[in-house]
Formats: C-alpha cells, sequence, structure tokens
C-alpha cells in the first residue's frame, strides 16, 4: 500500500523522467513542498511547484505544448498564468504550478 508520500516521491520522478526526455527541456528546478528540504512538512495537500528551463530560444515553441507532463490520461485541466506560469490539476485533485522558461527569463525570480 502507498502512502501520499510514496505517491508524490512517485510523481517527482515521473516529473524529471517527462523533463530529461523532452528536447528542448533542460533542467527541473523543485520548489515550495516539492524541494528537498520540504519532505518534513509535505502532506497529501502538497502540490508541485517547479521551474521547467527550456534552451534558449525555445519557450515560445515549448509553451503551447504540455504533453510533456506525467500522467496525460489523469490531467483533467491545464491553465496558462501569465505569459510563462501554467497550472495543471489531476483527476485525484493533486496540482503543479510551473513556469515554462528559458533561463535568462527567471532572472530576479526566488
Amino acid at each position: 500500500m502507498s502512502t501520499a508520500n510514496d505517491r508524490y516521491e512517485r510523481r517527482s520522478a515521473d516529473l524529471a523522467e517527462a523533463v530529461r526526455a523532452h528536447p528542448d527541456l533542460i533542467g527541473l528546478v523543485l520548489l515550495g513542498s516539492a524541494s528537498d528540504e520540504a519532505v518534513a512538512r509535505r502532506d497529501e495537500w502538497s502540490d508541485h511547484d517547479f521551474f521547467a528551463l527550456v534552451r534558449p530560444g525555445a519557450g515560445r515553441s515549448v509553451r503551447p505544448d504540455l504533453s510533456w507532463l506525467p500522467d496525460q490520461d489523469a490531467l483533467v485541466l491545464t491553465a496558462r498564468e501569465g505569459e510563462i506560469g501554467f497550472v495543471a490539476v489531476y483527476d485525484d485533485g493533486h496540482v503543479m504550478e510551473f513556469a515554462v522558461a528559458e533561463p535568462d527569463e527567471l532572472v530576479g525570480a526566488s
């Protein structure tokens, strides 16, 4: 029987694998409850906050297609938030909030 943390870790691993498999994605930065430092405060309501880094010059072509996100069959909603931000909601209520950005687009992000 898997725990909420096991499912969360599986999602993190699936996300990392999806980024590795995409030819224009060059990195993944896990933030907030997704970070290693937040493991102890993670609960069943924790979402995945992250930056998906895109190779320079590829941002505009990558952003319209979120088919690289893991568990496509469980994805029920995606929405754009501004120029580089997105939210994805899965059928079990899990949320991913993220930016798809070229490294230069994240200057000043904290």
